[in-house]
């Protein structure tokens, strides 16, 4: 793909994103459904301007037919963005039933993207596709409750910067084993949250801006999209599992929740956050690198 098709896949979902933001703030959301509303969007329509090449007619029809695993990826956005607003706005369900919604839609995500692996559904026994199953259930399980907890470590302009600088590194470390579409999905997340954000800044003079730069608020599409990727390039894309834990270590910490407390200075808690992201993921770039050169039919 060539390098303007490369700029045009990050730029859809970041208008998109943006705009949706800016209206959602202006018609006086609540910055977590301002969030959920304007990432879900945008990672859908980015994913459709992703296989646009093909054709508008080839976009559509895979979303109303999917036929790959990479195909249900937008779904399954979609469903985690109502989950989460029904979870917002439904006043009793509250306590373990957030969470049960959650693992519930885990397991089901997984098992619907694991179904067209050759690796699982051919050549691992029953009981090592449970174990496949578990672990990447309790995967997207625990982005998501990390995603949601960040919130509490403050730094959202950080945070937000780090997640698109990550996105934008896992980009080059797929799509160099693997094929520039799974590679292309991470240029809409970092689209997607770049445009978010912009939206956020083009309403400053709101009462609660601070609190809706978090991009903890899109904790449910975003870490759906983010796992589904990871679990896409790992078993479709030749992702190393090396790699794969070095791509969610580099995410988590990226917008996860880290001490308050200790270190002290904020400039020192950023630096350590900032560290933490960017060491796994300059390693996983690395090892991609490495993995290519050693075998140039890679990809």
């Amino acid at each position: 793909m060539n390098p303007f098709a490369i700029i045009i896949v990050a730029l859809v979902p970041c208008g998109v994103a943006a705009a949706t933001m800016f209206v959602c703030r202006r018609l006086g959301l609540v910055p977590h459904t301002a969030w959920v509303t304007s990432v879900g969007a945008a990672l859908v329509i980015g994913q459709m301007a992703l296989t646009a090449p093909a054709g508008a007619t080839s976009a559509i029809g895979r979303l109303f037919q999917p036929h790959e695993a990479i195909d249900w990826l937008p779904w399954l956005v979609l469903l985690a963005v109502g989950i989460s607003i029904v979870s917002e706005y439904v006043p009793h369900l509250t306590g373990w039933r957030p969470i049960a919604l959650v693992l519930i839609f885990s397991a089901a995500a997984t098992a619907r993207l694991l179904a067209g692996s050759v690796h699982v559904t051919s050549r691992f026994s029953s009981l090592e596709k449970f174990g496949v199953l578990v672990l990447w259930s309790s995967v997207f399980t625990l982005l998501w409750r990390l995603f949601d907890a960040g919130r509490a470590s403050g730094q959202p302009l950080l945070r937000g910067g780090l997640l698109i600088i990550t996105t934008l590194g896992l980009a080059a470390a797929v799509a160099l084993p693997s094929t520039f579409v799974y590679g292309g999905i991470y240029l809409v997340i970092a689209g997607t949250i770049a445009g978010a954000l912009l939206g956020c800044i083009a309403m400053r003079s709101a009462a609660d801006f601070l609190s809706a730069l978090d991009p903890s608020g899109a904790a449910a599409p975003l870490a759906t999209i983010l796992g589904g990727i990871l679990l896409l390039c790992r078993y479709y894309g030749g992702l190393s599992l090396l790699d794969t834990l070095l791509a969610a270590v580099a995410l988590a910490a990226a917008v996860g929740p880290m001490p308050k407390s200790w270190p002290t200075p904020p400039l020192a808690r950023a630096a350590l956050r900032t560290a933490s992201c960017l060491i796994p993921l300059a390693i996983a770039v690395a090892l991609a690198i490495a993995a290519a050169t050693a075998d140039p039919y890679a990809g």
